[in-house]
């Protein structure tokens, strides 16, 4: 970040990261969702098996399940990374924001100050400084 930068400036990209988490809990979702589908049919698939259905047919589509849900569960653990890693910008953001909205309540209180004095100087008439 080369200068300070404006509180509108800096909410705009907070507005922009926060449409990023929405995003990344949506895809947060959808893996656990695919996560929940490919442990269903793992479980559906094993007691299929422990009931005495054991057949290649059976052992194909288990092994295929197992990755499945290996799959999702590490869909789900990047969507994860990714939410926590856009909640981590969202508060630098958040304190960047701060530091914007005090250094102009600063520089508008400096600025109502040099107006209010010039208007109030010891010794000078308001009609003198107009």
């Amino acid at each position: 970040m080369s200068g300070a930068r404006s509180p509108a400036a800096v909410f705009a990209e907070r507005l922009e990261v926060v449409l990023e988490i929405g995003a990344a809990n949506a895809a947060c979702h959808r893996a656990q969702a695919a996560a929940g589908g490919a442990q269903i049919a793992v479980a559906r698939l094993e007691a299929r098996l422990a009931g005495g259905d054991e057949t290649a047919e059976i052992e194909a589509e288990l092994a295929a399940a197992y990755l499945e849900d290996d799959a999702a569960l590490a869909a789900l653990a990047r969507a994860e990374a990714r939410v926590g890693a856009l909640d981590a910008r969202l508060a630098a953001i958040d304190a960047d924001l701060a530091a914007a909205q005090e250094r102009e309540a600063a520089a508008q209180g400096r600025e109502a100050y040099l107006r209010d004095s010039a208007g109030t100087a010891p010794g000078k008439e308001q009609s003198d400084v107009l």
